[in-house]
């Protein structure tokens, strides 16, 4: 992706937002994040070899309680089937 490109799809979230289309942005509570985050490091980085970002991105969600948890990354797939969330195959 070219940092134009980047900068367009920003713009066009930007543009999303102020029209409404997105209902609300998600606003964890950041301290239950972090300890979740703590908590599955210890069980899952020795087994899986999982970085930092795909922890918060798991724990991010389970904080948020989120429906559905969709990703193209197999450790985040992984470790959020493994917690229990619903994962879209």
């Amino acid at each position: 992706m070219s940092q134009l490109d980047a900068q367009t799809g920003l713009a066009m979230s930007d543009i999303d937002l102020e029209q409404g289309l997105w209902w609300d942005m998600a606003r964890p509570d950041w301290e239950g994040v972090i300890a979740r985050s703590q908590r599955l490091t210890e069980g899952h980085t020795s087994k899986t070899g999982a970085r930092s970002l795909d922890i918060l991105h798991v724990a991010t969600a389970q904080e948020l309680a989120v429906t559905e948890f969709l990703t193209f990354d197999l450790n985040q797939r992984r470790i959020a089937a493994t917690e229990g969330l619903p994962v879209s195959p």
